[in-house]
């Protein structure tokens, strides 16, 4: 189809079909109006275009968003989350909901779920979960929750730890709030 069924690479600019080289492609992707072929050249570590219209094959520029400044930590199992949180918990039953504030939502392709001590689950579809704090050991709730920004396309993991004390008058729901850079909790 193009190439001359050698491996190699080419500068940044725009080649033709014939000129174009690729390294092991690893898959392929039409693209939504069927004007392009993206090929995942593999042992060249970049993504290629060929526009079908014009023949042409280039490099796709993928942009990498940095990941959010956090605040030092101190200790070595903190690091490991994007947020500790300490909340004060009451009776058997603990009811999770992970909220978002747009343009970030929950990414229905990768589950979110959380876990405590041995005991873990998923959340459903709308960001909720309930947990029987009778039935799991220690005091420390972790949700992993995986986000996309709905008008940038970039996807995330974000880590929380929630260090439950159980106590009367505590809450039997809890709310994490993430935002594009912040968590917070109700």
């Amino acid at each position: 189809m193009c190439g001359q069924g050698k491996s190699g690479d080419f500068s940044d600019e725009a080649v033709d079909l014939s000129d174009a080289s690729f390294s092991e492609p690893g898959g392929i992707c039409l693209s939504g109006d069927s004007s392009s072929i993206y090929v995942a050249d593999t042992n060249n570590h970049c993504v290629k275009r060929i526009e079908l219209s014009s023949g042409k094959v280039s490099k796709v520029q993928i942009k990498v968003q940095p990941p959010p400044e956090r605040d030092e930590v101190d200790s070595p199992q903190k690091s490991r989350h994007d947020a500790v949180l300490d909340i004060s918990a009451t009776g058997p039953l603990l009811s999770v909901k992970v909220e978002t504030d747009p343009p970030l939502g929950l990414n229905s392709e990768a589950p979110s779920s959380w876990r405590m001590g041995e005991n873990k689950g998923r959340l459903d579809e709308e960001g909720r979960a309930q947990v029987d704090v009778q039935e799991v050991s220690g005091d420390r709730l972790e949700v992993t929750a995986y986000l996309c920004d709905k008008e940038s396309g970039v996807c995330t993991v974000r880590r929380i730890l929630v260090n439950l004390t159980r106590e009367e008058g505590g809450s039997k729901d809890i709310v994490l709030r993430i935002g594009a850079n912040s968590v917070s909790a109700t």
